[in-house]
């Protein structure tokens, strides 16, 4: 009975030691397959100097912290020219000159920006036409268009410009004298005097003075009678009819030589320039001259 109970005893023990073991072996397998934190997730704090770099670098997604000294980066259009002990200085590239070693020049304010940048100018002007002498007992002011291009050295008051134009004077006979048309092609001289600035461009006065080659389209039934006082208070009913005779074997165009000369303003807006002028107009036609004043508004671009 005794040998039984002793056995039983042992029995027991060893069951219980076992379980023991198993059970601590649990613990041990859970504990080991629990994830473990891999050193690359955590967060890194780094003091970073505030010592500015010309690359840049991108962020980590990972990181949950950023720099206790943060520089933000020039503008795409500026880079760094050059630096003293504890001051970085900027400059604008468009704008800055090539510098030594140890110079930072200012900024230049950028200048303004021209259509041909050489002196150059194209233009549109329109007015009206005034008859002058004896131009005026046939023909009522009449109108004009100019087209002038110009050339105004930058460092020179003197210039030159060509100038195309229309030009129509209106009859002022009530029968027989039709309306006078010409087209001209003209080349001036052209001395400047600048008196102040607006808006950053130059203006000032100016003289011009050239000649020029007018074109008549309708000559025979213009000009042509108007030079021979034809229905004017200095004809006569027999005046009047020899110089329409004549008129029938006339060429309906005609080309003659002129000269010219005038004064101007010009006020600069930018590009731009707003100019008026006054031209005194005289066309060697034959038998007599044509006179006339031209009065011209318009704007040209540089």
């Amino acid at each position: 009975m005794l040998r039984f109970t002793t056995s039983r005893a042992m029995g027991f023990a060893v069951a219980l030691t076992l379980g023991a073991v198993a059970t601590a072996s649990a613990q041990q397998d859970t504990t080991r397959s629990a994830p473990r934190r891999s050193r690359s997730q955590l967060p890194i704090r780094k003091e970073q100097p505030a010592t500015p770099s010309t690359e840049t670098t991108p962020s980590s997604s990972s990181s949950s912290s950023t720099s206790s000294s943060t520089y933000t980066m020039p503008a795409r259009d500026t880079v760094l020219v050059g630096r003293s002990d504890t001051t970085v200085v900027m400059c604008n590239c468009a704008t800055t000159q090539s510098a030594s070693t140890g110079e930072v020049l200012p900024l230049i304010p950028a200048r303004i920006q021209r259509f041909f940048g050489n002196g150059l100018s194209l233009g549109l002007a329109a007015g009206s036409v005034h008859p002058v002498g004896d131009a005026m007992q046939s023909y009522n002011p009449g109108w004009g268009i100019n087209v002038p291009l110009t050339w105004d050295p930058p460092h020179s008051p003197l210039g030159a410009r060509l100038v195309a134009a229309y030009t129509e004077f209106n009859s002022a006979s009530s029968v027989g004298v039709a309306d006078a048309t010409q087209w001209s092609l003209g080349g001036d001289l052209k001395f400047r005097v600048p008196f102040g600035r607006f808006l950053k461009a130059t203006s000032g006065a100016y003289l011009v003075g050239g000649g020029a080659v007018h074109h008549f389209t309708n000559y025979n039934r213009s000009i042509f009678l108007t030079n021979n006082l034809y229905n004017t208070k200095y004809s006569s009913p027999a005046l009047n009819a020899q110089v329409a005779a004549a008129a029938q074997s006339q060429s309906s165009s005609n080309t003659s030589l002129g000269t010219h000369a005038g004064l101007g303003l010009s006020l600069g807006v930018g590009p731009a320039e707003l100019f008026g002028e006054a031209r005194y107009t005289r066309v060697y036609t034959p038998g007599k001259a044509v006179n006339y004043i031209p009065i011209m508004a318009g704007v040209s671009f540089h």
